[in-house]
């Protein structure tokens, strides 16, 4: 009976430690796709104050260089 117990345990633990393993692969997965998701917004921000910039430059009759354009 005691060998039993010893193999209900063995099992209850993989299978703890192998789900515990997937939750922690699943958060790493989404921590990836979120930084990814923050940077794509960065770019885009860039882009729209590069694009406002460009548009301020262009109305004022400026200089591009001197704003590194």
């Amino acid at each position: 009976m005691d060998i039993y117990k010893q193999k209900i345990y063995k099992v209850i633990f993989i299978t703890l430690f192998l789900f515990i393993t997937l939750i922690y692969i699943k958060l790493i997965n989404l921590l990836s796709i979120l930084l990814l998701f923050a940077k794509t917004i960065s770019v885009e921000e860039r882009f729209i104050k590069r694009t406002h910039l460009r548009y301020f430059i262009s109305e004022n009759n400026l200089n591009p260089d001197d704003f590194g354009i």
